[in-house]
């Protein structure tokens, strides 16, 4: 049985991870920041960037890669993609880092919006693509193989149960694999991923959205404490499998925090 004690130590150890990766991510942008100028500024112009850093950085952002993209302050490619970056990892979107006007003017090279190295979005476990955050199927199945498996859980379970939104999570073993189906509450297929067994991978969440995990594991401890029963042990297993669309619905209909939410909802696609 785990202790309030034990839940509490870990939510703390959960907000010094999210406290040190701001202190990281504002440590590596004001680095970013002076590793740009002056690049043909006056010590004027970088001074009012640097202040735009520390005040308002999303100035400094469209000062910076505004200047870039037009040509008058062209920057190395590295330190463009490295900005790009950054600018995701601090929350704001591709339309705010680099407005429609400035991608308009842009030279030739500058005339696209990077996407953020990552995604939520669900699925993807198929053998061979080696998807961040996601557990991949077995080498030895094909996508028919696969197919088949899950529909054979789909129709004859191990054992099922409702999630938060109302869809279903089934389970059962094939193979020496145990999967689980997410089905809707029609009974509509909707994915399936592998949950254990011989030949199952798990690749690592991208170095860059370590912090989308933490958010997310906040989150369910936020609403439901540690445990191996329902829904806890559901919204678990899709955080560590990387099936991230559901859970956010899940956590959505447990009333987690809807600020924080509306950003992870627009990073799954929902």
């Amino acid at each position: 049985m785990v202790t309030p004690a034990e839940i509490e130590e870990f939510r703390e150890f959960c907000r010094q991870k999210e406290r040190d990766r701001e202190n990281r991510l504002r440590e590596r942008w004001h680095d970013l920041v002076e590793s740009c100028l002056p690049g043909g500024r006056s010590p004027g112009e970088c001074d009012n960037v640097r202040d735009f850093s520390f005040e308002e950085p999303i100035l400094a952002f469209e000062s910076l890669l505004g200047a870039d993209a037009d040509g008058s302050h062209p920057l190395p490619d590295e330190t463009v993609a490295q900005l790009w970056d950054v600018g995701y990892l601090m929350g704001f979107t591709a339309q705010e880092l680099l407005s429609d006007e400035d991608l308009a003017a842009a030279r030739p090279e500058r005339r696209t919006r990077p996407a953020p190295p990552w995604n939520l979005l669900g699925g993807g476990h198929g053998p061979g693509r080696a998807i961040p955050g996601k557990r991949q199927f077995p080498s030895r199945w094909s996508d028919e193989t696969t197919l088949r498996h899950t529909m054979d859980v789909a129709q004859h379970p191990s054992g099922a149960v409702q999630l938060p939104h109302r869809d279903f999570r089934a389970w059962g073993e094939r193979d020496g694999v145990l999967l689980s189906v997410l089905l809707s509450s029609t009974g509509e297929v909707l994915t399936s991923y592998p949950v254990s067994g011989e030949g199952v991978v798990q690749h690592p969440v991208h170095e860059l959205a370590g912090w989308l995990v933490v958010s997310l594991q906040n989150m369910i401890d936020s609403v439901t404490p540690p445990s191996n029963e329902e829904p806890r042990f559901s919204l678990d297993e899709l955080l560590a499998v990387g099936e991230w669309p559901p859970l956010i619905l899940a956590l959505e209909s447990l009333g987690a925090e809807e600020a924080r939410l509306a950003e992870l909802r627009e990073l799954a696609g929902l």
